[in-house]
Formats: structure tokens, C-alpha cells, sequence
């Protein structure tokens, strides 16, 4: 099934931030950032879900999912390789994006398509 790899940069998530108006200083703000338990900013979990639906439904040839249901199971940061992959059911997908340094799952999923 289709596989893609990708590496945000911290101008990319500041782009995003404008674009969905989250701001939090999580995501954009480098020195409060580094006082948390990440100790540095982290993508918006949405945008591994972009990349995920993207190529759930190229792979699939359908546009229109029923049901997305995403858990986010640890952060993903600035300059961070992550590897997506989607494997396939009849009409189901399941999703999967991982940090390529350690395999630690950052976002799984499925997305179920009607017939």
C-alpha cells in the first residue's frame, strides 16, 4: 500500500498555526516550548492526519470517507523524519505514522469509505 515520507520544518507548522488560528505556544513558541515536558515545539497533530487522509484516498480512488478516527500517541517535532503508511480493507484504511529515528507510532488510525 502507499507509503510516503516527510520532514516539517518549524517555518511549515508557524504556517499552519496562521492558517488554523492554533497558536498555542506548544507549536510556535520556541522558548516556551522548551520549558515543557517535550522540551521543544511539536507539529499540530492534525497535520499527520492531512498526509494520512491524502494518501488513504489516492490509494483508495475515493474521496469521500464516512468515518475518521484518529489517536495520537506521541509528539511530532520540527526537522523529524516521519514515515506514513496506509494499508487497505474492502473499505476500510488503516493509518500509520511513525517517527523513522525510534519507529515510535505518532498518529494511527482508520478511515472507513462507503460502498
Amino acid at each position: 500500500m502507499p507509503e510516503t515520507t516527510r520532514v516539517l520544518s518549524q517555518a511549515q507548522i508557524d504556517e499552519y498555526a496562521l492558517l488554523s488560528t492554533d497558536d498555542n505556544p506548544l507549536h510556535v513558541d520556541p522558548e516556551f516550548a522548551a520549558r515543557s515536558a517535550f522540551g521543544r515545539t511539536i507539529a499540530h497533530g492534525t497535520i499527520p492526519c492531512a498526509v494520512l487522509l491524502d494518501l488513504a484516498e489516492t490509494a483508495a480512488e475515493l474521496t469521500f470517507p464516512i468515518v475518521a478516527e484518529f489517536k495520537f500517541t506521541a509528539p511530532a517535532f520540527p526537522g523529524e523524519r516521519l514515515d506514513f503508511e496506509v494499508s487497505a480493507g474492502a473499505h476500510e484504511r488503516a493509518l500509520d505514522c511513525r517517527a523513522a529515528s525510534h519507529g515510535t507510532p505518532v498518529v494511527i488510525g482508520t478511515v472507513t469509505y462507503g460502498e
